[in-house]
């Protein structure tokens, strides 16, 4: 949860105990959660999907659509390091130097045999 919002419903709670409204009448977060999650999900997925199941879709498709790694950190209240680890491979062009790299293999291949085909031939005339 970012900070901003943290301190918010903190300001919010001192004004009044319920911090979900819905229809005019209070709620609580945790009932809130849940309803959504059985008008949403299939029984199945209600299983599975939980706060920090969202909370990793979140910080995925952020550093999915370029957003650096120090707002993504501040959004979901982490650290940057944690996000580098977890999220970071998300990052648009994350792999490009690798991809790169193996673009170029195949050329350096190349320029390689090239090399020993001229050391060979530079060989056999010395030995005429």
């Amino acid at each position: 949860m970012p900070n901003k919002l943290l301190t918010m419903m903190e300001r919010w709670a001192k004004e009044s105990e319920d911090l979900i409204h819905h229809n005019g009448k209070p709620g609580k977060t945790r009932r809130a959660f849940h309803s959504l999650k059985k008008r949403v999900l299939s029984a199945e997925r209600i299983k599975e999907v939980n706060a920090h199941t969202l909370r990793h879709t979140c910080a995925s498709w952020l550093v999915g659509l370029g957003v650096s790694v120090a707002k993504v950190a501040e959004y979901i209240s982490t650290t940057e390091e944690v996000v580098r680890k977890h999220y970071a491979h998300f990052s648009p062009g994350f792999y490009q130097d690798v991809v790169d790299a193996w673009k170029l293999r195949p050329h350096a291949e190349k320029k390689v045999a090239e090399a020993a085909e001229k050391r060979m031939v530079r060989a056999a005339r010395r030995k005429f």
